[in-house]
């Protein structure tokens, strides 16, 4: 089972939310978070939400590795999460970039995080 719990949330001035979970699995903890985007977008391309979100998460993770995962597709989200969580260790940090809105709500809920209102 997979659960997650919040280490920061931080509200953009848009209404977005900058969410960073601490994860449980398999008797380890990995600090996690996904934002949309494609692959090889940089900068500008990037949403806001997207480049903080990823920033706060780089700034939590203490373990040794920061791992970024694209998952193009709903249907990829479950095995996408259950990969990079099994290769992480304890207090690395992984990051889903997600194709489009609902790719990344199909990873939190693989994740087992409850995004607040």
């Amino acid at each position: 089972m997979i659960q997650s719990k919040i280490a920061h949330r931080r509200l953009l001035s848009d209404g977005r939310q900058v969410l960073v979970w601490l994860t449980c699995f398999k008797k380890k903890y990995v600090f996690t978070a996904c934002g949309v985007g494609s692959p090889g977008d940089f900068g500008s391309a990037l949403r806001q939400d997207t480049k903080s979100t990823r920033r706060a998460l780089e700034a939590r993770f203490t373990g040794s590795r920061f791992e970024e995962v694209f998952v193009g597709d709903e249907s990829a989200a479950v095995i996408s999460v259950y990969r990079a969580l099994t290769a992480a260790g304890s207090r690395d940090g992984v990051f889903f970039l997600c194709n489009h809105l609902a790719v990344q709500a199909a990873v939190l809920s693989a994740l087992g995080a409850r995004v607040p209102s």
